[in-house]
C-alpha cells in the first residue's frame, strides 16, 4: 500500500510540473494587440508608414508610439467582425520598455486592452495515463512523446495472452498473426 501511495503522489506531483510548464508563457516580443473601444479612434492610418506618419484622433496615442519606436500598425484579424475589427498589430523597435508601453496605453480612455502576444507551444500529453501506469514514468515515456508519437512504420510485438484486442486505442492498430 505505501509503494502504491508513494507511485501516486509521484505521479500527481509529476503532471502539476508538467500542466505548469505547458502554461508558462513566452511573448513575440516586439509585437503588441491593442483593442480600442471605437475603431473611429484611428484616422487616415497608413499602416505601411513610420510611426512619426500616423494620423491618430488623440495626439497622446501618437506620442506613445513614437516613443516606442512603432514600425506599423495593421488589423491583427482579417475576419469582419466589428469587436475584432477594432484590434490591432502593433510592431514596434524598442523592445527594452514593453511593460512601460502597455501601461500607457492601457492608461488611456480610448484602449479597450493593450496586451502582449503570447507563443503558444503544444506539449503532447496523453489524456488517459492512471496511477498504475507507473511504467511509462519510469522510462520517461511522457519526455519521449514530446519528440515523437511513433509512425505507421513501426511495430512492436507485444507477447502477452492478456491483451483486450477490441480496445479502442488498440483495435484499428492491432495485428495478429493467424
Amino acid at each position: 500500500m505505501k509503494f502504491f501511495k508513494q507511485q501516486s503522489i509521484a505521479f500527481a506531483i509529476f503532471f502539476i510540473v508538467l500542466k505548469t510548464n505547458a502554461y508558462s508563457q513566452d511573448f513575440v516580443s516586439n509585437k503588441i494587440y491593442i483593442k480600442f473601444k471605437d475603431k473611429k479612434t484611428l484616422e487616415n492610418i497608413d499602416y505601411r508608414n513610420q510611426a512619426k506618419s500616423f494620423k491618430f484622433k488623440r495626439n497622446k496615442i501618437e506620442q506613445i508610439f513614437i516613443e516606442q519606436k512603432v514600425k506599423s500598425v495593421k488589423p491583427a484579424f482579417k475576419l469582419k467582425n466589428k469587436e475584432l475589427d477594432k484590434i490591432f498589430e502593433i510592431i514596434f523597435d524598442d523592445t527594452s520598455n514593453v511593460n512601460l508601453f502597455l501601461n500607457k496605453l492601457n492608461k488611456l480612455s480610448d484602449v479597450k486592452f493593450a496586451e502582449r502576444i503570447p507563443i503558444y507551444r503544444t506539449n503532447l500529453v496523453p489524456n488517459d495515463i492512471h496511477p498504475n501506469q507507473w511504467g511509462l514514468l519510469k522510462i520517461q515515456a511522457p519526455q519521449a512523446w514530446d519528440i515523437s508519437t511513433g509512425s505507421a512504420t513501426i511495430k512492436v510485438a507485444v507477447v502477452d495472452d492478456a491483451v483486450k484486442l477490441n480496445h479502442q486505442d488498440l483495435q484499428n492498430n492491432i495485428w495478429t498473426r493467424q
